[in-house]
């Protein structure tokens, strides 16, 4: 069985068992492949990523960091959501020896060292199947991207979500290389991939269904979405669009403004670790409105400006006002957090909880008109797949990695009815980040703001 697979495919296997030792866990899992995977170099699954959009560097951060998350892997309710039955890996073996002509009874790989537990045990079998399935002599890199892929991990769903690639996509690319028949590459070939611009890659993924499929026309009715009204928030326009990412940014900034003012003024001046811990939790607070507002600016108020006249563009101008108007409020925050910093100075500490009112007042004025005003002018002027692409150019130029920290960031503190019907309109890829990164965002909110 050992030979079938290419020298790269076996240098991953081994990099998942050291991984997989390195990190103290008890058996191979999915997230350790994927982790050697794209380790792994001069492999054409991840110069596939590459072209897709994954950068090997960024991947390999991305894959890191949640990998680390599942180091007491699933809980029970996410192993009953894997749809693919467990297998044992001398089945996988024997199954491989029997499908490729391999010698019977080939001791399995990697034993004396960490075990392949039932998910790995899956990728191995599901790389297998794509090997038969693609009518290649072996099993390379490019079979275990498609096993991983299939085998749907937690890590690789969310991984692929990081990058906005889909499996459907990855998947389709391994499998539309070309027609049944066609000659079988030689080990170390992966002439039957497809990438980016090339024939076979399908232009739709999930939520957008081939045509063939049955897409939605536009002619055909839905009902309006019911909007989301969270803490703090002064209206919900009905309409076509369902504006929930937008309501809950605009709760997580006003959650934040909260807690520094909740806490802030109680901070003994003396406490320069507080202090620390303070000023780098606003930093991201700022980047995080930094990034909306500079979004809005860019992309939201002028693709508007295009569709409205009259009192309606006296709004908009007003919205881009308020953003000026918001920055000095801001600005003058985190000098006196550095100050404070520095040591003690009663002075600082009065200025900084002056500018947090300041700031807070200003902000959540502004976030009111345009919960009010702004989203009812876009209401009815955009449709919900006008907003769908809007949001996505929103994220043009930023790292993809940011999802990390901007999921956990933006759901915490959210009600558990709130929170409930939020996840309830996510993707699955996003649930799954929002369950991985929450816990320790939490743990880190409580030393920084306290319980």
């Amino acid at each position: 069985m050992l030979e079938r697979f290419t020298q790269t495919a076996r240098r991953v296997m081994a990099g998942a068992q050291e991984l997989a030792a390195e990190a103290g866990a008890a058996e191979v899992r999915p997230a350790h492949l994927l982790a050697a995977l794209v380790r792994t170099e001069d492999t054409l699954a991840v110069a596939v990523l590459a072209q897709l959009g994954a950068p090997p560097g960024e991947l390999q951060r991305v894959v890191a960091g949640l990998s680390a998350q599942y180091a007491d892997g699933l809980d029970a309710e996410d192993a009953a959501a894997q749809a693919l039955l467990g297998i044992d890996l001398d089945d996988v073996i024997g199954r491989m020896d029997r499908d490729l002509g391999g010698v019977p009874g080939r001791p399995a790989y990697g034993r004396g060292r960490q075990r392949f537990g039932s998910g790995a045990k899956k990728v191995l079998e599901l790389s297998l199947r794509e090997a038969v399935r693609l009518r290649d002599g072996f099993i390379g890199s490019e079979h275990l991207l498609l096993g991983l892929v299939r085998q749907d991990d937690a890590v690789t769903r969310a991984t692929l979500e990081a990058f906005d690639l889909t499996g459907d996509a990855v998947a389709a690319g391994g499998r539309r290389g070309g027609p049944p028949g066609r000659p079988v590459p030689a080990p170390g070939s992966n002439s039957h991939l497809v990438v980016p611009g090339c024939p076979g890659l399908p232009p739709w993924g999930p939520g957008r269904p081939s045509p063939e499929g049955g897409a939605m026309t536009q002619t055909q009715q839905q009902p309006w979405p019911t909007q989301l009204t969270l803490p703090g928030q002064a209206a919900a326009p009905e309409g076509p669009v369902d504006m929930v990412n937008m309501y809950v940014f605009h709760f997580a900034f006003r959650r934040d403004l909260g807690r520094f003012l909740d806490v802030v003024p109680g901070t003994p001046v003396e406490d320069a670790a507080a202090w620390r811990r303070l000023a780098g939790r606003w930093d991201l607070f700022a980047d995080q409105l930094h990034h909306h507002h500079e979004a809005e600016d860019a992309v939201l108020w002028p693709w508007l400006r295009e569709r409205v006249s009259g009192a309606d563009l006296v709004v908009l101008d007003a919205m881009a006002s308020e953003h000026d108007a918001i920055d000095p409020a801001l600005a003058a925050v985190a000098p006196a957090f550095q100050a404070l910093t520095a040591g003690p100075d009663a002075d600082a500490k009065a200025a900084l909880v002056a500018a947090l009112h300041e700031a807070h007042a200003c902000l959540d004025r502004h976030l009111a008109h345009e919960e009010t005003d702004a989203i009812r002018i876009m209401q009815a002027v955009m449709s919900d797949a006008d907003w769908k692409a809007l949001e996505k150019r929103f994220g043009e130029g930023q790292p993809k990695s940011g999802v990390l920290v901007m999921v956990p960031w933006a759901l915490d503190g959210l009600a558990p009815r709130d929170l409930d019907a939020v996840l309830g309109r996510a993707p699955l890829p996003l649930r799954v980040l929002r369950r991985v990164l929450a816990p320790g965002f939490a743990r880190r909110e409580r030393e920084v703001f306290g319980s």
